[in-house]
């Protein structure tokens, strides 16, 4: 029993950073962490705003 949760929990550690991999950040996200003026900054942040499909997620947008 033991041997089968060293296995499980190898097998876990393995493919658990290639399922992070996928998941890329959104350009407009990488524009706004990358940005070097507050230009660039309000830019990106009414970029990502108007991308929302709802009020709340332009506020947490925003946040």
């Amino acid at each position: 029993m033991t041997m089968r949760r060293v296995i499980l929990a190898a097998a876990l550690f393995a493919f658990l950073p290639a399922s992070f991999a996928w998941a890329e950040m959104p350009d407009a996200a990488k524009s706004l962490f990358e940005a070097k003026s507050v230009a660039e900054r309000n830019t990106a942040l009414s970029t990502l705003e108007a991308a929302a499909k709802d009020p709340a997620s332009a506020y947490a947008a925003g946040a």
